[in-house]
Parts: structure tokens; C-alpha cells; sequence
């Protein structure tokens, strides 16, 4: 099931992700080819880059998942709610003062949205 912090928690690996490849791998490989490796160049650039690379988009699809769940939630206050609070990381005070609801009132939409959303995510 969805918890509170998915959704942020995979877009920044996959930033981290991409980040590792640009900043790290990418120069490696350049290194290796400067000084005649290219047997370990080529390697790095078939074997590890790849599976790197295909992490990153892995991670984007399931927080382009859960952007899309929430979006298919027909209730316009439940979809609300649950991007505030999933997608925006908002607590419920504070998701509560934004929308000129009551703590309680916050809490039953979000308890009501997750129940909308598949049991996949």
C-alpha cells in the first residue's frame, strides 16, 4: 500500500540515480577509454550503464504510477487531499489550514482517497 513519503521517496532515487550515472560512471568510462581500457570501457558501457539507466526509468514509472492513481480518483476533494499529501509531502495541519478544513475532516478524506487507490501501489 501506499505510505506517506512514496512518491518523493522514489523521485529523488531516481534523481540520485541519474545523478550517479552523469557524475560517476560517465567520467569512469571516459577515463578508462583516455588510457587504453577499452576492454573495461566497454564493459561499464554495456553491462553496468544499461541496468543503471534502466533502474532510473523503473523508479519514474512507479511515481509516474502513483501520480496516475491518484489522478483516476473521481472525487475532486479526495484527489485533492491525496496530492497534497503524497505527491506535495504536506502534513494533514498543514494540508487542513490550505483547504479551510478541520484536522478530522483532512484525515477522513485521506483515509477515504487511499481506499479509491488500488492495493498495487
Amino acid at each position: 500500500m501506499l505510505d506517506r513519503r512514496t512518491y518523493e521517496f522514489l523521485m529523488k532515487m531516481a534523481d540520485r540515480e541519474e545523478h550517479e550515472i552523469r557524475r560517476v560512471w560517465l567520467p569512469r568510462v571516459k577515463w578508462c577509454q583516455d588510457h587504453h581500457m577499452e576492454d573495461l570501457a566497454e564493459g561499464l558501457k554495456r553491462d553496468l550503464l544499461p541496468q543503471m539507466k534502466k533502474r532510473v526509468i523503473i523508479t519514474r514509472q512507479k511515481g509516474d504510477a502513483i501520480k496516475a492513481a491518484i489522478d483516476a480518483v473521481p472525487d475532486e476533494r479526495h484527489r485533492e487531499v491525496l496530492s497534497l499529501y503524497y505527491l506535495d509531502g504536506l502534513i494533514m495541519e498543514d494540508i487542513a489550514e490550505r483547504m479551510a478544513y478541520c484536522h478530522g475532516t483532512v484525515k477522513r478524506l485521506i483515509d477515504g482517497g487511499k481506499a479509491l487507490l488500488p492495493d498495487t501501489l
